[in-house]
């Protein structure tokens, strides 16, 4: 099999596009699913989009009508850096933000075949300018296989987007450019900030060896840094790669491939940002059961690694640098997410990815579902890291979750890398949680970049004795329901940054004071099996969705809050209902629900 990897330069002018230098969103849009266009009565395909940049911090699932590309296999994509969405590929085409393929956007994977390998594909912001970035690939061709061993080639395309006089839209240019020939291993292609917090690493694993290739992303060209050999790592086969938060740690996992469901395991090494050198190294067996694939992740403490095969998600604590025993969080409850008529797919484990709001999401990697499993506070040791199975429903079906670097990484100052001026001035973000059980106690999870040494929160609750805090992760109890402005300022020895929201809690707003009653999303329309309620830019007191059939009947209810929540219906059978949304006993929204 020869791996042809490749990367396309991408120049795109795009009119809204932002330059503030601390804003670091580039991964606030996930794409998940099949396009639907070719047939919109197929109501088991479409894209669905889990974006967060929601006023709470909070994802959001959206389904999106308009989007053309397919991503029932690897793909990638990217927003700018205030978290608009931008472009996408989907291994055939690259699809722009007015859903739109691009010209001659075929010619980046003219075979169409890049979109089947596990960590594939990534965008990487062009490092020293904002409207430009790197598409890189790898692309797959069978020349010869044996039981031992798969041959393999990596290559380069050069493609350059520009804008054109007569539209919005941008052209393709192809240079071919032969950067690295050898035997590679498919997917697991992970990326790192460098520690002059300008320029990226790249590293490519060998098949079947202990090779490793260090790619260096600059300004000017993506280039072979270094190849180095270590440990006694000599497994090759479907899996995930991926570093830590803070680029100290790099993690392989992956399935034996020559004996099929006989076991996994993962590789853990200290890794160098100035060098792109790998150290210390250290290989963990698994288990024997049954596996897709070895997911992989690290919390934002950079102080625990999770590992999962296809049945067992596994913790392990990192002491001095070093994996410490390991801690098993749960195995796969044998849940079915329900897929059309009376089909059913597993729910195993797979890829992991931290999210932007500091969760880690799970997809039942490569197998046909619509959920995703979640680890809601992965710094935590034990079932305090709160992990559920199957929580996020989406509408349409999916078999792959994207993978994004960590983008929000700067230099380590100080450093013999750290000469180009670049300092680690916070960026302040943050997401918050409300008490199911009292609408007015909330958990404030920090999110911040760049080094943070010190946080000062505000709630904006003057009647309470303790409105500010200078913990990282505070919790508050606000004094009562009202609408409270809640600010958080970071800083370390470089600056500081602050962002603030607007709280909204158990506060129905009405047309007389010249507001709108909380905006109510209840999708899709009609629906198979489930419903997906966005409640938006508000927190409930007592918000409760009750569902009725077409006589008035109450045949169901569910307390709904802030963000997506999720209603099952696919024991109903088809038919019109009704459902009525309550806010402390007034209805505020009703709608018709078709279920086919």
């Amino acid at each position: 099999m020869q791996i042809k990897f490749r990367i396309i330069y991408v120049l795109i002018v795009i009119f809204f596009l932002n330059t503030n230098l601390k804003s670091q969103k580039y991964d606030f849009n996930w794409i998940f699913g099949y396009d639907f266009s070719d047939n919109p009565s197929d109501t088991i395909e479409g894209i669905n989009i889990l974006e967060f940049g929601s006023t709470s911090g909070n994802p959001i699932v959206v389904y999106n009508p308009y989007l053309k590309s397919d991503f029932h296999n690897y793909g990638c994509s990217i927003s700018d850096r205030k978290g608009k969405y931008l472009f996408c590929f989907d291994g055939y085409n690259v699809e722009d933000y007015r859903y739109q393929y691009i010209i001659n956007s075929r010619q980046v994977c003219p075979d169409g075949d890049c979109e089947f390998l596990m960590q594939g594909s990534s965008i990487i912001p062009k490092p020293g300018n904002d409207t430009s970035y790197y598409l890189l690939y790898e692309q797959d061709e069978i020349i010869f296989l044996d039981t031992t061993a798969t041959l393999m080639a990596n290559y380069f395309n050069y493609c350059e987007m520009v804008e054109t006089n007569k539209h919005i839209g941008v052209s393709l240019k192809i240079i071919r450019k032969n950067v690295l020939n050898d035997t590679l291993d498919t997917g697991k292609v992970a990326y790192c900030k460098h520690a002059n917090g300008r320029d990226w690493w790249a590293l490519v694993p060998g098949r079947f060896s202990n090779k490793y290739y260090t790619l260096l992303i600059d300004p000017t060209d993506v280039k072979l840094s270094s190849i180095q050999e270590i440990g006694d790592r000599r497994n090759s086969g479907d899996g995930f790669a991926c570093f830590s938060p803070n680029g100290d740690y790099y993690v392989i996992g992956t399935k034996d491939d020559l004996n099929e469901w006989s076991g996994s395991e993962f590789d853990f090494y200290h890794f160098d940002r100035n060098t792109g050198e790998l150290s210390k190294h250290q290989n963990f067996k698994i288990d024997s059961t049954e596996s897709i694939s070895v997911g992989c992740a690290f919390s934002s403490s950079n102080e625990i690694l999770y590992i999962c095969s296809g049945q067992v998600l596994y913790q392990y604590p990192i002491v001095n640098g070093q994996i410490n025993s390991r801690i098993e969080i749960a195995r796969y409850d044998g849940y079915l997410s329900h897929l059309f008529a009376n089909i059913y797919g597993p729910t195993f484990f797979g890829q992991l990815q931290l999210g932007p709001d500091g969760r880690i999401y799970c997809n039942p990697n490569f197998i046909q579902t619509r959920h995703l499993h979640v680890i809601n506070r992965p710094d935590k040791l034990g079932n305090d890291c709160d992990f559920r199975q199957h929580v996020v429903p989406f509408y349409s079906i999916k078999k792959t979750m994207p993978y994004y670097p960590y983008y929000r990484l700067g230099p380590i100052d100080g450093s013999i890398c750290d000469s180009l001026g670049i300092d680690n001035i916070p960026w302040c973000h943050w997401r918050y949680d409300q008490d199911t059980s009292d609408y007015l106690k909330f958990e404030f999870t920090d999110l911040s970049a760049y080094e943070v040494e010190e946080w000062s929160w505000n709630f904006g609750d003057t009647k309470s004795n303790a409105n500010t805090s200078d913990a990282k992760n505070p919790t508050h109890q606000f004094s009562e329901k009202g609408i409270y402005e809640v600010c958080l300022i970071v800083k370390n020895r470089n600056g500081e940054d602050t962002l603030c929201r607007t709280f909204r809690i158990g506060v129905m707003v009405n047309t007389e004071d010249e507001h709108e009653i909380p905006e109510i999303q209840i999708w899709p329309n009609p629906c198979v099996d489930e419903v997906i309620i966005n409640v938006v830019d508000y927190n409930p007191q007592k918000m409760i969705l009750i569902l009725y059939d077409l006589w008035g009947m109450p045949i169901d209810r569910k307390s709904i809050y802030q963000g997506s929540n999720y209603m099952n219906l696919k024991n109903l059978p088809g038919g019109v209902y009704f459902a009525k949304v309550t806010e402390d006993g007034k209805v505020i929204n009703s709608k018709r629900i078709y279920k086919l």
